[in-house]
């Protein structure tokens, strides 16, 4: 039988709550949200809004979680021994290694905060912006190393070298710090 809808995009499935209203945080009108939106535009203001409570809590267990997230959870637990966490989590503790490594994370949490507000405000591919911000203070090679360490596929890992390397990455840096 054809695999045709994620169960967990399948609404049959969904429980109460799956399905909730957000206040936009530049003009306070509600923008509703599917458990599974990672953003939506506000009926009031037309801005991009961050879903706070999404859940693709299904990915640690799909066969097709690589194509929908760009890297297969199954996997990197697999060759970890155990339950690595989010993209976002196993980039912090490859960052968290060696001798410098809790200051390499503290330089760039400011950043992965940036992305995560721009996110809300203009969009984008979580998958490949936050790892970008995270990773954005290490040279290529150390970069590199770390996405493909943290599982990340590898044209995802490409993805976040260009952009890395585009112009508007030099800027972030200096920004991450202004209040």
């Amino acid at each position: 039988m054809a695999h045709t809808m994620c169960p967990g995009q399948d609404t049959a499935f969904w429980r109460p709550g799956d399905i909730y209203e957000v206040p936009c945080s530049v003009c306070g009108e509600g923008v509703e949200f599917f458990k599974d939106d990672a953003t939506r535009r506000c009926p009031g203001c037309g801005r991009l809004v961050r879903n706070p409570r999404l859940n693709l809590g299904c990915a640690q267990w799909c066969e097709h979680a690589k194509e929908c997230l760009g890297y297969d959870p199954a996997a990197s637990r697999t060759a970890a021994g155990g339950d690595e966490g989010s993209l976002v989590e196993r980039l912090k503790r490859e960052l968290a290694r060696g001798e410098d490594g809790i200051a390499r994370l503290k330089a760039a949490l400011p950043r992965l905060a940036l992305a995560e507000a721009e996110l809300g405000r203009q969009g984008g591919d979580p998958r490949v912006v936050l790892p970008a911000a995270l990773v954005g203070g290490l040279e290529a090679p150390a970069a590199e190393e770390a996405l493909k360490a943290a599982g990340l596929d590898a044209a995802t890992r490409e993805r976040v070298l260009e952009l890395l390397a585009s112009p508007a990455a030099a800027r972030v840096p200096a920004q991450a710090g202004r209040s």
